[in-house]
């Protein structure tokens, strides 16, 4: 078994974007594991009703389905640097929206009100996720030589298991924290809470770069640069 040492050494020796991307997504995950199952109990507490529930997780899921296979083919075109930041600008919005639906319109508005935002916020994350994965997985793949992708996929996908299990985590302790209940003012926290934790790998998705994936190394055509 290698030594904490050595994985240490083998890290440091990575590619400036498989780097980038072992810290982006165990931190984009905390995100998913803290709003994913709250946001459907959310659904469920205003609307109290299996199928709307359901239609809530439903919208995300198409948004992702129809916008991934148009996300590839665009990040062909004009590279995967700029998609990622096309990417970053929707988590930013995404997240805006969250803040403002949560702390503006949802203390005011009816529960079929809050209800529309909700879907307008699975919507956008899905729109961006089905915009950045396809990007991402493409850059990181590009970016790691052939000899090492078993070893550094196999860390991208702990590490992503590790960020999953960390924001039900988190949730658990906001819960707790705030009374250990299940109310609408809780939920609320957890959801603004993962809204903003997203924000930090929105950030982190401008610092990849096309020119430094290695696929001139590995004897594939770089993508397009794009500004």
């Amino acid at each position: 078994m290698p030594t904490p040492r050595a994985c240490c050494s083998s890290c440091a020796s990575l590619n400036w974007n498989a780097r980038l991307a072992l810290i982006v997504s165990p931190i984009n995950m905390v995100g998913v594991g803290l709003t994913e199952s709250t946001m459907t109990a959310f659904a469920f507490l205003i609307t109290r009703s299996n199928f709307l529930v359901g239609l809530s997780s439903t919208v995300s899921g198409l948004a992702l389905l129809l916008v991934a296979p148009c996300a590839g083919c665009l990040a062909d075109r004009v590279g995967r640097q700029a998609v990622l930041r096309l990417a970053s600008a929707l988590a930013v919005l995404s997240a805006a929206w969250v803040f403002v639906w949560l702390l503006y319109f949802q203390p005011h508005t009816s529960d079929r009100t809050c209800y529309a935002l909700l879907l307008g916020s699975q919507f956008l994350g899905g729109l961006r996720r089905g915009i950045q994965q396809p990007a991402f997985d493409a850059i990181f793949g590009d970016s790691v030589a052939s000899g090492r992708r078993s070893q550094i996929y196999s860390w991208l996908s702990s590490l992503r298991k590790l960020g999953l299990a960390c924001g039900p985590a988190t949730a658990a302790a906001i819960f707790f924290a705030r009374g250990d209940s299940w109310t609408e003012p809780e939920l609320v926290a957890v959801l603004l809470a993962g809204a903003a934790v997203r924000l930090v790998p929105a950030a982190l998705l401008w610092l990849f770069r096309d020119e430094r994936s290695l696929g001139q190394e590995r004897g594939v055509e770089a993508p397009p640069r794009r500004l």
